[in-house]
């Protein structure tokens, strides 16, 4: 595997996607720096979760390529990725409590290296950074949709992930919430400096938390997109 373009934690060439007949995404080019926030936004049908889906590896791509720190990953399986993974529905373990939902995914897996004891400490040390302090013996029911997604955020960056890939992961919260768990995501994201990516169709959240947006557009049955910085606002 050849290497080039150091200090580009992920990108994208010339990538395309296809599901039968019908197109997907065609010719995106995008990268990100490592430590940068990525968001990719547009309406719904526009590709920007099949893409993510690709860089995760659980989508092939038809043409292009995929880097990460400049090794190419296209034929690189998903678990050997090293990626956190926030999904629009968050995914949890109904029948385990919020710390064995946590406990799992660092020492439950096959390809999990993390002994009892280090994942002791790393979860001690999320728990009240993501407000979870408390909460630890609660099942899934027994929690609000904002907890949830605590729960789910906290997962992905107990792993310690190269990259963090987040699928809309606020969705069917009210506009409050939505905001208070951005600026959380971002506060997280900026002190560990770790790449993310971040799909959303609310340009506000966007704005708010990117450093850069990459747009994707879905007009007459023309698909295109465009990377530029973000136009930040609070």
């Amino acid at each position: 595997m050849s290497v080039e373009n150091q200090g580009v934690a992920l990108r994208v060439t010339g990538a395309a996607l296809a599901y039968g007949d019908t197109e997907l995404v065609r010719d995106v080019n995008l990268s990100a720096a490592s430590g940068e926030l990525l968001a990719l936004l547009g309406p719904s049908g526009s590709g920007k979760t099949s893409l993510l889906r690709a860089i995760a590896g659980f989508l092939p791509l038809t043409a292009g390529e995929i880097r990460f720190d400049g090794v190419r990953v296209n034929e690189l399986p998903v678990e050997e990725r090293q990626l956190g993974m926030v999904f629009q529905e968050h995914r949890l373990f109904p029948a385990l409590t919020v710390y064995r939902n946590l406990e799992v995914c660092l020492t439950g897996t096959v390809t999990a290296r993390v002994t009892a004891a280090e994942a002791a400490a790393r979860i001690a040390e999320l728990l009240p950074a993501l407000g979870l302090t408390g909460l630890e013996a609660r099942f899934p029911a027994e929690l609000s949709g904002g907890q949830q997604r605590r729960v789910a955020l906290a997962r992905a960056l107990l792993v310690r992930p190269r990259l963090l890939l987040l699928d809309e992961p606020f969705t069917g919260l009210d506009a409050l919430l939505r905001r208070e768990l951005t600026e959380l995501l971002r506060r997280e994201q900026r002190s560990r400096g770790l790449t993310t990516v971040f799909v959303t169709h609310e340009e506000e959240d966007a704005a708010r938390i990117a450093d850069s947006t990459a747009r994707f557009y879905d007009t007459a049955g023309t698909r295109s997109f465009r990377q530029a910085p973000s136009q930040r606002f609070d």
